[in-house]
């Protein structure tokens, strides 16, 4: 899912995120009325569409038009609706490690290339490429996670929180699996 930040009147810095919580609240309590679990990640970016903020969220392909009419109404958006993308309609885009990956690399695409853990670049250790592109400047925060689950769930569900950058580089880089043709 995206949208463009200049869809939401013009709002910067403190404000455009008090807008953006209020919206992802909204959207919350509105799947939750669905059945649906939520859990997501997002992303705001400042690039060649203009600002804007990409969401990683899983979502019943039967609800994606209402979802739409619902972020429409809850942001309200008085622009054109193609203000709002909802991605994809069927398609299990996010089946496999290899397309998680290419998701996670995508988000991690305009990391600062001076940014340092551990004394080692960020971006050189993880094997991310930013496409030529420089760091991304963002008023306020950047990107952020839904709270949903905590980390007792996580820990009960198997779960295995990675930390350093050798553990996020095999998650980013995972083998192909090789296709094999009867």
């Amino acid at each position: 899912m995206a949208w463009k930040h200049s869809e939401a009147s013009g709002l910067t810095g403190k404000a455009f995120m008090a807008f953006q919580g209020r919206t992802f609240d909204s959207m919350k309590s509105w799947l939750h009325r669905y059945g649906q679990f939520i859990a997501f990640a997002w992303l705001r970016e400042d690039g060649r569409y203009g600002r804007h903020t990409h969401m990683a969220l899983h979502l019943d392909p039967a609800l994606r038009d209402d979802l739409h009419q619902h972020i429409l109404k809850a942001g309200r958006f008085n622009a054109d609706p193609a203000g709002i993308v909802i991605t994809p309609d069927d398609r299990p885009c996010m089946a496999t490690a290899f397309q998680r990956s290419g998701l996670l690399r995508y988000f991690l695409k305009q990391t600062s290339p001076i940014a340092r853990f551990d004394g080692r670049l960020v971006m050189l250790a993880l094997g991310v490429d930013n496409q030529g592109r420089g760091p991304c400047t963002t008023e306020g925060k950047r990107s952020g996670v839904s709270h949903s689950i905590g980390r007792a769930t996580r820990a009960a569900a198997g779960w295995r929180e990675l930390v350093t950058l050798p553990e996020l580089h095999a998650v980013l880089h995972p083998p192909k699996r090789k296709r094999f043709h009867a």
